[in-house]
């Protein structure tokens, strides 16, 4: 029994340890790298509107993005009522890549990563659904991969990761990644690509799907995205997804510190 409990005090250490370093009194740029990072969030009056990285690094806060109080994470809160871009029909606050490796072609080969560590706090209840991470391109049917969050009861909400089929109906191929969640279960993920190969891993387990020229062609640019993308719209602003990041890094796990 002591044995037990010296090894649950170790682990509620080195989890104290980790939320630490997070400072909840600092702007997100002062525990996140965004130097290689735009945000796409709302404005004010909740219009679309965008923070460069140069912005961000200075300290950007905002009603949608900002740091938790308790936890030090950072918060990013997308409501329904939220206008969106252009080329969407649902609201996003989400960081855009825009460095360190961005805008590759499908064949390069480099490999590209994405890694982050975040909890889905809250989810609009008629929708349960919204996107935590991507790989997103210019050309039209171009986001060849969404990490997507569903549900809201205990222990049933689930991960996948939808891609794009490789054919030239490019329709979506979702996998089941990560099962038996909660919201505020904490999530570590890691997207890569390689070669037109795209790895996901969540919590430890891992799908692979590659890509073709023959259909996704040779000339579109893609970068990672991450953030809380809503799979809806509504015109309450009081409805909204709620997602909180530990981590987020362009590089490795292994290498994040």
């Amino acid at each position: 029994m002591k044995a037990i409990k010296k090894c649950l005090m170790w682990i509620l250490c080195i989890s104290t340890i980790s939320l630490a370093q997070l400072n909840p009194h600092m702007p997100p740029s002062s525990n996140f790298d965004f130097s290689a990072w735009k945000l796409q969030t709302l404005d004010t009056s909740y219009y679309f509107t965008e923070a460069l990285a140069s912005k961000l690094t200075a300290g950007y806060v905002s009603r949608f993005f900002y740091t938790d109080s308790l936890d030090g994470a950072l918060v990013l809160k997308t409501p329904a009522n939220g206008k969106t871009t252009a080329d969407a029909v649902h609201p996003r606050v989400e960081l855009r890549q825009t460095a360190a490796g961005a805008n590759w072609f499908l064949t390069d080969t480099t490999e590209h990563y994405l890694t982050a560590e975040c909890k889905v706090v809250t989810v609009v209840p008629d929708t349960p659904k919204l996107v935590i991470g991507q790989i997103h391109g210019s050309d039209k049917k171009s986001q060849i991969l969404k990490l997507l969050w569903t549900g809201t009861k205990n222990g049933m909400c689930t991960i996948k990761a939808q891609f794009k089929a490789n054919d030239s109906e490019k329709k979506d191929d979702n996998v089941v990644i990560a099962k038996g969640l909660s919201l505020g279960d904490l999530i570590s993920y890691a997207i890569t690509m390689k070669s037109g190969t795209i790895t996901v891993t969540v919590n430890g387990k891992s799908c692979s799907h590659t890509y073709t020229t023959e259909y996704f062609g040779e000339k579109d640019k893609y970068y990672f995205k991450a953030g809380n993308y809503l799979q809806c719209s509504g015109p309450d602003p009081n409805v909204c997804g709620l997602v909180k990041f530990y981590k987020l890094s362009l590089r490795p796990h292994s290498a994040v510190k």
